[in-house]
């Protein structure tokens, strides 16, 4: 098969950064974001989630401005997403930050973790957030050990 070739306007676009804090991991991005970066993130955070193999977990986005991402990027993300729940991943608590236009955010964002069957919700700090999402771990470990 042959090596396919990145035309310069697909090269990747972007920024994240991945944090792990015990059984919460914070992502942070920021400008817009496309399939590449979406890849090269499924390849990093897939590092971390392996030391959180048998535990339930959740994620902590920061969003950093306005940041949208194109529809394959996206697409590839709400697939990533999806593998994460048989993976422990329980919530998503999303902090938007900086933003001028928050209800499109919101929706964006909204769309996205509703697709992929992640319960999330909207923070305005990291403390709600945080705190959210391990009340998510709490509620799911209780549920699970139940059945």
């Amino acid at each position: 098969m042959p090596l396919s070739f990145t035309p310069d306007n697909q090269l990747q676009h972007g920024y994240y950064q991945i944090e792990r804090l015990g059984t919460l991991l914070r992502l942070t991005i920021a400008e817009g974001i496309n399939r590449e970066l979406v890849l090269q993130y499924q390849t990093d955070v897939a590092r971390h989630v392996e030391t959180l193999r048998g535990q339930r977990w959740g994620v902590h986005l920061i969003v950093g401005g306005n940041v949208l991402m194109t529809p394959e990027a996206a697409e590839a993300l709400i697939a990533i997403t999806r593998s994460h729940q048989q993976l422990g991943r329980c919530g998503t608590a999303i902090e938007l930050r900086h933003g001028s236009v928050s209800g499109l955010l919101k929706a964006f964002w909204g769309n996205i973790y509703q697709a992929s069957g992640i319960p999330y919700a909207f923070f305005e700090n990291s403390a709600d957030a945080e705190q959210w999402l391990r009340q998510q771990i709490v509620s799911t470990q209780n549920r699970f050990s139940k059945e």
